[in-house]
């Protein structure tokens, strides 16, 4: 068994894309190889990691120094923002571990076996390519997304019935810009009788504010039901007709089942986005409603782009080239 360390970070204001990302692929590799953790996120985030059986490690006041904790890794794979090209190369030359970078576009990436880059860098194109001078194998564009287990096994079961009614508010484990409640309030105001459901993670800030709608959506006969922190989105999702989420992994899910959606950027980081299939700024808020229809309405065309994507069926390649040369 291949040792595997992996190094990621999370918190409300950046969000946890990187940490479930990361529990995805730990989940993939789980079989082939000994997974441990790095991480100086706070005690949630570590909870969450330990919850899905993984050892996690406190990455205390350098990553180097958590390293000295562990065995020799064959494998490190960093995912995080601003990956440091002085710990990418410690990696590589110190621990002569095989490093894999996700989500970096940084001088970091040159000292890598293996980057992957699903959105940043890839101008939303699939391509497996090989940098000549560094030797570092890049895969980049949405074919290299990494999902969960549940949404292959659910991959494309949507039914699109022609009838928006059931939507489904879905904006990450933290949702820092409290797009659930901005969107709510949108909705609630229209002559529509929507059924909304609002999903919110563990680190939502703002349930007080979502619950005090709960009368308003009943007086303008519609309904609101929140859920907390499920286990089970892909059903929420394809119990809905239609997903508003923000740019990411809940995005890429929604494409998965291809359940028809919207991501608005959550933060400056999102901006990435900008271009990206279905992806809107929170300035286009104000459009909110005929922006769902347009969607919803040409369902035809919404589900042309999302299976020209290819989202999530790289993630063999992903594990293969991970491991390739770790024996």
């Amino acid at each position: 068994m291949r040792k595997v360390t992996i190094i990621t970070e999370g918190s409300v204001s950046l969000g946890l894309g990187h940490v479930s990302r990361c529990l995805s692929l730990a989940s993939l590799l789980r079989s082939r190889a000994d997974i441990c953790f790095i991480t100086s996120s706070q005690a949630d985030v570590t909870a969450r990691i330990e919850a899905a059986g993984f050892e996690v490690i406190s990455a205390g006041s350098t990553y180097h120094d958590a390293f000295r904790t562990l065995p020799k890794p064959d494998v490190v794979v960093i995912d995080k923002l601003s990956v440091d090209e002085a710990l990418a190369r410690w990696v590589r030359d110190d621990l002569k571990a095989r490093l894999v970078i996700f989500g970096n576009t940084s001088s970091a990436n040159r000292h890598a076996n293996v980057v992957v880059n699903a959105i940043i860098g890839s101008n939303f194109r699939n391509e497996r390519r090989l940098d000549a001078d560094s030797g570092t194998l890049y895969l980049e564009g949405p074919r290299f997304v990494v999902l969960r287990d549940e949404f292959y096994e659910a991959e494309r079961r949507y039914r699109y019935t022609g009838n928006l009614k059931r939507v489904l508010l879905l904006f990450g484990g933290s949702d820092p810009a409290n797009l659930t409640c901005r969107t709510t309030q949108l909705l609630l105001a229209s002559k529509r009788p929507l059924e909304l459901t609002a999903c919110v993670g563990a680190l939502f800030q703002h349930l007080d504010e979502l619950e005090r709608l709960l009368a308003p959506a009943s007086e303008s006969g519609k309904s609101l039901h929140i859920v907390r922190d499920s286990a089970e989105v892909s059903r929420l999702m394809l119990g809905a007709d239609f997903v508003l989420t923000s740019p990411g992994n809940a995005l890429f899910e929604t494409f998965a089942l291809a359940v028809p959606s919207l991501a608005f950027f959550q933060n400056a980081s999102q901006e990435m986005f900008s271009g990206f299939p279905m992806a809107h700024s929170q300035n286009e808020l104000d459009r909110l409603e005929s922006l769902m229809f347009a969607v919803y309405g040409d369902y035809r065309s919404f589900r042309a782009t999302v299976d020209a994507l290819e989202v999530g069926l790289g993630r063999n390649e992903i594990a293969d080239a991970l491991l390739e040369a770790a024996a």
